[in-house]
């Protein structure tokens, strides 16, 4: 009896101790970057004229991709994604987005029932619609050229 006490006793500890693990990392997750909520919804935009595709994530992360064309591919002539970082400044309720370099603007417009977001850069009174984003519901990443979701990184 002595043996199977001590068996009952171990698998107990062992449950509380895991149960106790799944707790604590889950607390410990960090909270999302500020403007995340907002901005999930143009987590994959495109360009005005679809050549190019922004792909954020809630760690801060942004990247491009530029498509390419079919002969380009067989050729091998790969474009190769362009990382960067994407912030929310508070105080201006803008968001900024940095790429090579560079650093865009960005109003955030959702349409209220449109199931859209656009990234205006610029004001939404004088856009410029060549460095905007847009997004859709039928936006989805099976094209390949989007690049990682937003929980990849």
């Amino acid at each position: 009896m002595g043996i199977s006490k001590a068996v009952k006793v171990l698998g107990a500890s062992t449950g509380v101790a895991f149960i106790c693990w799944i707790f604590l990392n889950r607390s410990e997750r960090a909270p999302p970057v500020p403007g995340w909520d907002g901005l999930i919804s143009c987590a994959y935009s495109t360009s005005l004229d679809g050549t190019k595709r922004l792909s954020i994530s809630e760690n801060s992360h942004a990247t491009l991709n530029e498509a390419h064309e079919p002969l380009d591919r067989k050729q091998g002539h790969e474009i190769p994604p362009v990382e960067g970082t994407w912030w929310f400044d508070e105080s201006s309720k803008r968001y900024l987005v940095a790429l090579n370099g560079e650093t865009t603007t960005y109003v955030l417009v959702n349409p209220e029932g449109s199931g859209m977001c656009m990234l205006i850069a610029g004001d939404v009174e004088a856009a410029n619609l060549r460095r905007s984003w847009f997004s859709s519901p039928n936006d989805d990443n099976d094209s390949g050229d989007q690049g990682p979701g937003p929980n990849d990184r």
